[in-house]
């Protein structure tokens, strides 16, 4: 039989045969617009880490800038508290936390790009510092309410919260009005 080269992503691959149905297998398989999941890499889980809520005060506005619209959100406090395996990790969230939120317009509505720096000051005095980015997309019918998704990487200084220093944490939340509440899970 003839070897056919067929040419999928940049690769130079040989049909051994020329069955018409294998070669408009593979052909499908390159003009496929989607990607599957690599196979050799393990499908994500996820693991409760901790919680928190919080409040926000009054924001400040700052239309036009060269960014968009800035909305800067003072955190006014709040408190955090670990999941299974972090019952340690519990305190108050401190000023001066606060968000630099962007407005995004892209789509129907706009949205909120999220740029967060919260202090978590733990109940034995410890301080750790988070970076949260995120977005905030809006309830249509009432803008005062939103789905919060985000990214949290932490610093602690103190030995037995460095395990926090190597992880990226992912949340998933909602905005009520001034009240903001949010559920942070480790990838593994």
């Amino acid at each position: 039989t003839e070897n056919i080269p067929i040419f999928v992503i940049g690769r130079n691959l040989r049909v051994e045969d020329s069955n018409p149905q294998k070669i408009h297998s593979i052909f499908a398989i390159r003009n496929n617009k989607t990607m599957a999941p690599h196979q050799d890499i393990d499908t994500p889980s996820l693991k409760f880490v901790y919680a928190l809520e919080f409040n926000v005060a009054k924001p400040v506005i700052m239309p036009k800038g060269p960014r968009g619209t800035r909305i800067l959100i003072p955190i006014k406090g709040g408190t955090f508290r670990g999941g299974e395996g972090h019952e340690d990790f519990h305190g108050d969230i401190v000023g001066p936390s606060s968000d630099w939120a962007t407005v995004l317009r892209s789509g129907e509505r706009p949205c909120l790009h999220l740029d967060v720096r919260i202090i978590f000051k733990t109940h034995d005095g410890d301080v750790i510092v988070g970076q949260v980015e995120g977005r905030s997309d809006r309830d249509p019918k009432n803008a005062g309410n939103a789905k919060v998704h985000t990214t949290l990487s932490l610093e602690a200084g103190e030995e037995k919260y460095k395990w926090m220093n190597t992880k990226i944490l992912v949340g998933k939340g909602r905005k009520d009005g001034a009240h903001i509440k949010i559920n942070y899970y480790e990838i593994v």
